[in-house]
């Protein structure tokens, strides 16, 4: 049988040995605390966690159809603000029209539809009256649930100066849920005069 060495023999002194359960006990402590306690980016953490669980979550068509008509309402409502926070910051918006004989295509980014909202509401200040109303809306959940197509037929009128205009506009709205909320990653519109 082997004898201990000198060395492990050893006897701890009992100040040394109260020390080294203290330090123990510290650490002990010290990783129970860290654990029950969130580092500084565990909000954002979990933010993120909700904000995927919920994205992930698949869509109704009840969500789709009324977040289609908080559109419509901020539509209505010359909401520019509104407007801009549906879309998704990389959305790209496609509208055709035929009005008067000339066809013409336009693409926008967020920026660019944003902003040439704030001038086309600020140029219809003397309007007596604008509309916007759905007409028609059919909406088409994606296999998974994922993001939905919407089609929908949108009639516009306003009255300046007495005088009535309407246009019928067929619209594709592709719709996904990010970040925990529903926006707009693209759309195309047709627009006509009635």
């Amino acid at each position: 049988m082997d004898t201990p060495s000198p060395r492990r023999a050893a006897r701890v002194r009992p100040a040394t040995a109260r020390k080294a359960v203290a330090a123990a006990l510290a650490l002990t402590v010290a990783l129970a605390a860290g654990l029950l306690v969130a580092p500084p980016f565990a909000p954002q953490a979990d933010a993120a966690e909700r904000a995927a669980r919920t994205d992930a979550a698949p869509l109704s068509e009840a969500d789709v159809r009324g977040f289609v008509e908080r559109i419509a309402d901020a539509a209505r409502s010359r909401d520019v603000a509104r407007l801009g926070a549906t879309l998704a910051d990389d959305g790209r918006i496609e509208l055709r029209s035929r009005i008067g004989g000339v066809e013409r295509t336009t693409t926008f980014t967020k920026a660019e539809y944003v902003a040439m909202l704030d001038h086309g509401y600020a140029s219809m200040q003397e309007l007596e009256a604008y509309d916007y109303r759905i007409v028609d809306l059919k909406v088409t959940l994606d296999a998974g649930g994922r993001s939905a197509t919407a089609h929908s037929t949108i009639r516009e009128t306003v009255v300046i100066r007495g005088r009535s205009a309407a246009t019928l506009s067929e619209e594709v709205t592709r719709i996904e849920r990010r970040d925990g909320r529903l926006v707009v990653v693209a759309v195309s519109a047709t627009t006509a005069a009635e």
